[in-house]
């Protein structure tokens, strides 16, 4: 009976030195201020204890593992950008890793047909940069060439028009210049997927001729309608030797939103202005999105020649340019 009690003793004084063990663990760490702390896709628990224990945030990675395992929480830690309050204890710690409304993220959207400028001027205002000079500085071909086989046809000198793909983007807070761009190339190159590639040459046409088509479809129109009747219209007037006469591209060389040019814009010498330059302009003119990229690369087949596009967005057609005139003077 006597060896019993002792037992007993022994394992209640076991009990309560492994209360007071698990207990001590859970307070706070350290003294320290607010902490941000980063838990990258893919992390597990240990790596998450190690990173924690790593950055003083938790006393013992053993009681944390052991507390996330028995709530059942291991598949619960949500990716992403967090910051720690200063004296979180390890409950704490826990209900913030595993809260989605925790996570420090930025959502960036970039709209179909921006620019590259337009883009640097959004990231300006959303104060993810300081300057657009930080953009312009990553904004160069060359420097992604290696990277992304896509722009492989382009030259080195040029910027990225056309091939930052506008889309919903969600980062970790402060992301830098190169993980937007980077991101946003990676999603033209899923996007513009191997079909599309392959399309593209049995048709014998460059990805390139292909974006900078699209970036004028962006621009001259809005419905995926009205995309696919003009990208034909355009591909049948560089067939027949014809100028592509679009306000667009000579609005890209000068900076403007002009739907209706001067006639001194008009006879600006730039081979932006496709009203005195034929084929394609030099470059993309905008980014465009998916439904573009496919309406230039699958045009749907017409006899039209011509077309105006009114203040709203609704589309005038002609087959012949007495048609058009007639168009023309029925928007004036």
């Amino acid at each position: 009976m006597k060896y019993f009690i002792y037992l007993v003793i022994l394992i209640f004084g076991i009990f309560l030195i492994g209360i007071g063990f698990f207990a001590y663990n859970f307070l706070p760490a350290e003294k320290y201020e607010n902490k941000d702390f980063v838990i990258q896709v893919g992390d597990g628990v240990h790596q998450i204890s190690q990173n924690l224990y790593q950055q003083g945030l938790i006393k013992n990675k053993f009681v944390f593992e052991t507390y996330v395992w028995y709530k059942g929480l291991e598949k619960q830690f949500i990716a992403g950008s967090f910051t720690i309050p200063a004296g979180s204890n390890n409950f704490e710690l826990v209900k913030i890793l595993t809260s989605p409304q925790s996570a420090n993220k930025l959502v960036l959207k970039f709209i179909e047909g921006w620019t590259t400028v337009d883009i640097a001027n959004y990231l300006l205002e959303q104060k993810v940069i300081n300057s657009t000079a930080e953009f312009d500085e990553y904004n160069k071909v060359g420097l992604w060439q290696d990277k992304y086989s896509f722009l492989a046809e382009l030259s080195s000198t040029t910027t990225l028009e056309g091939y930052l793909f506008p889309d919903t983007y969600h980062f970790f807070s402060n992301p830098s210049v190169v993980d937007i761009i980077d991101k946003m190339l990676k999603n033209f190159d899923n996007k513009f997927n191997e079909s599309m590639r392959l399309a593209a040459s049995e048709q014998g046409r460059s990805i390139s001729d292909i974006v900078k088509l699209a970036s004028l479809l962006e621009k001259e129109v809005k419905t995926e309608k009205d995309m696919r009747l003009v990208a034909d219209i355009f591909l049948r007037r560089l067939s027949l030797g014809m100028l592509l006469q679009a306000d667009s591209t000579l609005n890209y060389a000068i900076g403007g939103k002009n739907p209706s040019l001067t006639a001194e814009e008009l006879a600006l010498d730039n081979p932006y202005n496709s009203y005195k330059y034929p084929g394609l302009p030099p470059t993309p003119i905008a980014n465009p999105g998916l439904i573009a990229l496919q309406a230039a690369l699958y045009p749907q087949a017409n006899d039209f020649l011509f077309f105006l596009t009114a203040p709203d967005g609704q589309v005038y057609y002609a087959k012949t340019f007495v048609e058009h005139t007639k168009n023309r003077q029925y928007l004036r």
